[in-house]
């Protein structure tokens, strides 16, 4: 998606679930046995303390080296 917005020359490019730019939550028993909402408000918040302190998740970190070529 990046690359084709990119040879298309488009200024902005809105991504789907941005969160997982910042944090993501690898599948558990933790989250097993959670209802959707409740894990999905984990991960939120996560990603929110992420954004904060500046952090990345590893798509995050993939997708700023790509974007900066």
């Amino acid at each position: 998606m990046f690359y084709a917005s990119k040879s298309l020359g488009l200024e902005f490019c809105s991504f789907f679930w941005m969160q997982y730019f910042f944090a993501y939550e690898e599948f558990n028993k933790r989250f097993d046995v959670l209802p959707y909402r409740t894990a999905m408000r984990f991960l939120n918040i996560d990603a929110y303390n992420n954004m904060l302190e500046g952090k990345h998740a590893e798509t995050g970190e993939h997708f700023r080296a790509i974007s900066s070529k």
